[in-house]
């Protein structure tokens, strides 16, 4: 997939795959015998906010000095291995886009790579204050990237108390493209499944600083038909909530797949012609061609990761010799 002119690569690994380093040293299970294999697949950062989140203001755990989760069985993520799903309400930790980026782990990286930014004001005038000190930040450390960068801006995330459907009711998304603009990279806006729309996907999708489209964040366990939630974890109500957790956290898993394939193929059939990365309940390698015959241009990857690491090198590698379309 390339944004201009550059190659990202066909199969990424969605943010928060690989933790903030993608170095295999935050998450404990990434150095055991089980540990996935991400050879091949492109580097995305888990996602930072403009200020330092912990449990103290938002998040619902913390990390610490290497970036790795305080608790080795964070509370604020529910599993089910058997049908390999998660619900996660992890908060957003982080350390802050500035501290991220004195680290000069992102820097480093030697191919082209995704770093994925969010805000969390509670209006749209403070959210938009955020993204421009995000970006103003972002500019500085940009000459000291090695490779090209594209930001990945997330304008769903479950845990930050937002409603994700009053983001399609307003322009906050172009208005976000605008002010980055200035930035000169790649810019992805990135949404669930349920919250975009085929008027919104269409109108952001026309923008001019949109490069692509990310589809699909984690969905939130509310929005989840209550099948879906039955099935899932056989309980109508969040996972979390039992385990002390405020939040209700967000779905990921194989019921997202046909959710995003039917949404990438209709934005398809009415016109969308910019890349569009297909992200959601990919467990399996044969996943990746239903993404493509819907219409995607890459695809990325997560819960898998966790659950089921065996198969991770299949599906990249299905993902980079599979013929992908040409747009």
């Amino acid at each position: 997939m390339r944004l201009r002119g550059i190659d990202f690569g066909r199969v990424h690994l969605a943010s928060g795959t690989g933790g903030f380093k993608c170095d295999g040293t935050e998450y404990w299970y990434h150095g055991t015998r089980f540990a996935p294999d991400f050879t091949g697949a492109t580097k995305n950062a888990k996602t930072v906010t403009l200020f330092e989140r912990t449990t103290n203001n938002g998040a619902n755990m913390d990390l610490d000095e290497n970036l790795r989760p305080v608790e080795r069985f964070p509370r604020c993520i529910a599993v089910n291995p058997f049908l390999c799903c998660s619900d996660n309400a992890a908060g957003l930790a982080n350390w802050g886009i500035k501290k991220h980026l004195d680290s000069g782990v992102w820097q480093s990286w030697e191919a082209p790579s995704f770093v994925s930014l969010i805000a969390v004001g509670a209006t749209l005038k403070e959210r938009l204050r955020e993204w421009g000190q995000m970006f103003a930040i972002f500019a500085e450390y940009l000459p000291d990237f090695k490779a090209p960068v594209a930001i990945q801006e997330n304008h769903s995330c479950p845990t930050t108390g937002h409603n994700p459907h009053e983001y399609m009711l307003s322009t906050e998304p172009e208005q976000v493209l605008d002010i980055g603009a200035d930035l000169g990279v790649p810019q992805i806006p990135k949404f669930n499944v349920m919250q975009l729309s085929l008027d919104a996907g269409l109108r952001i999708g026309a923008h001019k600083e949109c490069d692509a489209l990310l589809l699909s964040n984690t969905v939130p366990w509310m929005d989840l038909p209550l099948w879906m939630r039955l099935l899932s974890f056989g309980t109508p109500f969040s996972p979390l909530r039992w385990r002390g957790i405020k939040q209700d956290g967000g779905y990921s898993g194989p019921l997202l797949l046909p959710l995003v394939e039917e949404k990438i193929r209709t934005l398809r059939i009415w016109g969308f012609t910019k890349p569009i990365i297909a992200c959601g309940g990919i467990t399996k390698a044969k996943h990746v061609d239903r993404m493509c015959d819907a219409g995607a241009d890459a695809i990325e990857f997560a819960t898998v990761a966790m659950l089921r690491p065996w198969r991770v090198q299949e599906i990249i590698d299905r993902a980079i010799t599979i013929p992908w379309p040409r747009r």
